[in-house]
């Protein structure tokens, strides 16, 4: 078993579990770790990479910018995952964030996955910070040996393909000749949430507790729509949970799941104009989903 480590000290008591390959790094009392459960696969198996961020205090804690998709070398990511989680021990509350990647082979040979970066701003004096994680190589063995295709196409596939392809002609020149009232362009996900965002920042007029508890109910409304998540009475756990089985990339994950929690705390919290601070989320929330929208 190959091991290498660069952990210093943390202050909690937490008990890791060191893989074939592991690495972490601290600063303060936030920690970055990661780890591959093998140095060497198979071409057609697939293996994972965990990482995971320890801090000292509840999720505001700290403000993180979106991790980017490793850069490797003979490999791709093809599944990802996360999960937050928090609890308390004798110095105080902790909070953890735990990402998973999965990877598969692309060619043979020496395979590499270059070091993850983590910036983060503290709260409330935002002061800036950075960790990063090792390199990590794995040894690839060649794939096996497939058999070989036939290039021989019957006439009959020929004949099947040319009488598809005429009918479906057909029936799209018929479908098109019946359409005379042109469709209503319909409205993405994304679409309506814009524009709710928009009602929401005319009404609340920095009010903020308004402010955040519609936007606890249009966020539950996007998930809904664009992921199918039934948020209708149940917990922000709960619908946390759900989410967290969609496959979609760790960033905008990580950032819904950070609106729903803050929005959640904060509708209950006393009344109060806080125009800044609202009208700040507010664009954070517009610039990320117009990103969504540019890349659909």
């Amino acid at each position: 078993m190959r091991h290498n480590s660069l952990r210093l000290s943390l202050p909690l008591k937490t008990i890791w579990v060191i893989l074939l390959w592991t690495a972490s790094a601290v600063a303060n009392d936030i920690s970055l770790s990661a780890s591959i459960d093998r140095t060497e696969i198979k071409y057609e198996e697939k293996f994972q990479m965990d990482l995971k961020i320890v801090w000292r205090g509840d999720m505001s804690r700290y403000m993180f910018e979106p991790f980017p998709l490793p850069e490797t070398q003979n490999l791709k990511v093809v599944g990802t995952s996360s999960a937050v989680s928090s609890g308390r021990d004798s110095a105080g509350e902790y909070t953890s964030r735990s990402y998973r990647y999965t990877f598969q082979p692309t060619g043979s040979g020496a395979g590499s996955i270059e070091p993850v970066i983590l910036k983060y701003i503290t709260r409330p004096d935002s002061l800036p910070g950075e960790l990063a994680t090792q390199r990590f190589q794995v040894l690839i063995a060649p794939p096996l040996p497939q058999p070989e295709k036939s290039e021989k196409v019957s006439l009959t596939w020929y004949i099947v393909g040319g009488i598809a392809i005429v009918s479906f002609g057909l029936t799209g020149l018929i479908v098109a000749r019946r359409r005379r009232v042109p469709m209503e362009p319909v409205k993405s996900a994304e679409d309506i949430f814009l524009e709710g965002l928009i009602v929401i920042k005319r009404e609340s007029a920095g009010e903020r507790k308004m402010f955040f508890t519609r936007i606890y109910k249009l966020l539950g409304q996007y998930l809904e729509t664009r992921h199918g998540v039934a948020c209708a009475g149940k917990t922000v756990e709960e619908i946390i949970g759900h989410f967290e089985t969609k496959q979609l990339p760790l960033d905008s994950k990580d950032k819904i799941k950070e609106w729903l929690i803050l929005a959640e705390k904060e509708k209950y919290a006393p009344t109060g104009h806080q125009p800044g601070e609202t009208l700040r989320l507010a664009t954070e929330m517009e610039n990320f989903f117009k990103e969504i929208q540019k890349s659909a």
